[in-house]
């Protein structure tokens, strides 16, 4: 490893580190103020503090570009301050390299977004999910109906990602009778549901009849199918949004937003080396006549335009038909002409 690119690694490294601290405080600070409302008998301070702390992860992942674009620019900028660059420079060290430097010193993070993206989401939303709903009684649930052989069948799935209930509607063209069955103990395995204690009311045309039963359906479902139904995407691993919008797709249901997902996590590498790139190119060209300050500003601005974009391309992309990979890519073209524009002023 030769000097340079450890002078290159330890400047933006730093500088990583501080943004990313100073986000992640200002995010769980913000999340700590908003769960101070939900307070009570079995929502203790600490219990908010540990939801506070877990949604930092999540805020830092949807803000990972901005973040990276600050720490890259910052990083250079510290060595624009104190010669370091020009030192560099002078030595017949091209651009070209030190971008590549600042590239390699950052690929950590690019494998990281995806290892989150695959296995984060779904861990540490799911896990504070389940805190949230033990502590503040949360019963909030999405459902799901499925045709299935024996009648309708609906899903209850809870926000950590759990099939809790089920309830079966079987209706008997022969005889006229509808049944009625719920279950809060279920069990999806090999094609078939299972239930047990199950709350069964049998409606004929003169009586209704109770009592408690337990047996099993053919189910076309999966318990990941009901989550993919009707689960929180944001809970789901990279491949189970790929599993949940093919599935989706299969059943003839809408999977945009799955797809967006989908696209926006898969590229969020290639965002970030944009990032960097953007981030280095404007102390690395002949572009930077005035103050230092003036250059990191004119990036975070970029940054912030880009981030905005992003967040307004979801409803738009869906609105106006575009593709789903199209729509995740397309804030991308900003930083990109920014950077032509940097590289022409120069030249």
């Amino acid at each position: 490893m030769n000097t340079i690119f450890r002078m290159v690694f330890v400047k933006l490294w730093i500088q990583f580190i501080i943004v990313i601290s100073i986000v992640g405080g200002l995010a769980g600070l913000f999340r700590f103020f908003d769960e101070i409302d939900s307070i009570n008998s079995t929502y203790s301070i600490f219990d908010a503090l540990i939801i506070s702390v877990l949604g930092i992860p999540r805020r830092l992942y949807l803000d990972l570009p901005l973040i990276t674009l600050i720490a890259i620019a910052t990083g250079f900028g510290s060595m624009v301050r104190t010669n370091e660059l020009l030192v560099i420079q002078s030595c017949g060290i091209e651009a070209k390299r030190l971008i590549f430097y600042a590239i390699l010193s950052m690929s950590p993070i690019l494998a990281g977004s995806l290892f989150y993206g695959e296995y984060g989401f779904s861990l540490i939303e799911t896990f504070s999910n389940k805190i949230g709903r033990n502590k503040l009684n949360d019963d909030s649930v999405r459902f799901a109906w499925t045709k299935e052989d024996d009648g309708f069948v609906r899903f209850s799935v809870m926000p950590d990602g759990r099939v809790s209930s089920v309830i079966i509607y079987k209706l008997s063209y022969e005889t006229g009778l509808l049944e009625r069955l719920e279950s809060e103990n279920v069990n999806i395995i090999a094609g078939q549901l299972a239930f047990f204690d199950a709350d069964r009311l049998e409606f004929s045309e003169n009586q209704v009849e109770f009592n408690k039963a337990e047996g099993e359906i053919a189910a076309r479902v999966t318990g990941d199918q009901a989550v993919w139904l009707a689960g929180d995407i944001a809970t789901l691993g990279l491949s189970m949004i790929f599993a949940a919008a093919k599935y989706r797709d299969s059943v003839n249901l809408n999977n945009y937003r799955h797809w967006l997902i989908f696209f926006e996590r898969l590229f969020l590498p290639i965002t970030l080396v944009i990032m960097i790139c953007m981030g280095a190119s404007i102390f690395l060209t002949s572009f930077v006549r005035g103050s230092m300050s003036t250059s990191i500003v004119q990036l975070i601005l970029v940054g912030l335009f880009y981030k905005i974009v992003s967040d307004f391309m979801t409803p738009l992309s869906e609105l106006l038909g575009l593709y789903p990979m199209l729509g995740a890519i397309a804030p991308l073209s900003i930083p990109l002409f920014f950077m032509r524009w940097l590289f022409s002023q120069s030249s």
